[in-house]
């Protein structure tokens, strides 16, 4: 008998939140099957991931990576809201984190205030992420350039600039790297969470409650009637890609702050911008649940680290990482679906 998947009813679709916490559930009983094979064994994997959720010290540091990747990921929720899909969030939070090093380390203004001074790098990365997430959108409107791979194109730019400054003008005498940021301009987990809170709330205020974000949802869920309605296309993409580059650009500040303080050269992305894009899917494309979306795969990184301490090798803990992603995504979608069985 063939089984096939049908779309349930939004007043029937079960609570997504509880949907994931069993994907969560499902993921971590798959690791501990997977750790038979490795020296940590079921039991050891086990207690790596629940130490996360247990230890002040692991709990401090999921806030901290969680920075650039919340904040890629509520800029992304709004922009795959309103179809736009971009990939660019990876080198918008590159290009933060390059301004504020270069504001705070290489500017001259060091005699400010270290708070005047924190305050000028979140508003120049914002600035710089929009203009950077511009392009792409700019080349979609006019053009009809695909953003995907415009944007893509654009992280490995930013990336080859760190390259350059690294050792260049910027490096540390022999070191292909900066020099680090001040203790006294480093962010403590709370102050970080407090502005991811701030800012997932202004991007779900903004895509419920305002215009533009009436617009981006018009757009995304029908674009000739968006268009018919009154909103110009091409506006609502330029303010779109500028809105989601702006939040990635902060993230990049908040990565430098919070747990980077230097730049080191690269042969591949660091990779939470490209986090950001699961999160911002994981999370059914909504602000406010990046939050807890972004902080739920900082965990799993912060687990990641401690697998490796214990003698799980790499590829064997970025296995366990996909595994638990992959089925909180599947719980999490299989919720909005009922089976029908068909003889």
């Amino acid at each position: 008998m063939p089984i096939r998947l049908v779309e349930r009813a939004p007043w029937e679709r079960r609570n997504p939140a509880l949907s994931a916490l069993a994907g969560i559930g499902v993921g971590i009983l798959l690791s501990m099957v997977i750790g038979l094979w490795t020296p940590a064994g079921p039991m050891g994997i086990l207690n790596a991931l629940l130490k996360v959720y247990t230890s002040p010290s692991h709990l401090i540091s999921t806030v901290l990576y969680s920075g650039p990747i919340v904040a890629s990921a509520a800029g992304l929720s709004l922009a795959y809201r309103g179809r736009f899909i971009t990939i660019g969030s990876e080198g918008q939070v590159i290009l933060g984190s390059i301004i504020t090093i270069g504001l705070i380390v290489y500017s001259g203004l060091s005699g400010l205030h270290p708070i005047v001074l924190v305050a000028m790098a979140f508003l120049a990365a914002g600035l710089l992420g929009a203009v950077w997430g511009v392009i792409p959108g700019v080349l979609r409107a006019y053009l009809g350039v695909n953003e995907i791979l415009s944007s893509l194109m654009l992280n490995y730019v930013a990336l080859y600039l760190v390259n350059y400054l690294v050792s260049g003008p910027w490096s540390k005498g022999p070191f292909t790297m900066t020099h680090e940021i001040g203790p006294e301009y480093s962010m403590p987990a709370l102050q970080v969470l407090i502005i991811l809170v701030a800012v997932v709330l202004l991007y779900e205020w903004l895509l419920r409650y305002t215009s533009f974000g009436l617009g981006v949802r018009a757009y995304g869920s029908a674009p000739r009637a968006a268009k018919t309605y009154g909103f110009d296309p091409r506006r609502l993409i330029l303010g779109i890609s500028a809105v989601s580059g702006a939040v990635a650009g902060v993230g990049g500040t908040l990565m430098m702050l919070g747990f980077q303080h230097s730049l080191k050269s690269m042969s591949q992305p660091p990779g939470y911008g490209y986090m950001g894009i699961l999160v911002a899917w994981l999370s059914f494309r909504s602000p406010l649940g990046s939050l807890f979306g972004g902080l739920f795969f900082a965990s799993l990184l912060t687990a990641g680290y401690q697998l490796q301490i214990v003698g799980v090798p790499l590829n064997t803990v970025l296995a366990m990482q996909a595994v638990i992603v992959l089925s909180v995504l599947v719980m999490a979608t299989l919720s909005q679906y009922r089976v029908v069985w068909r003889r």
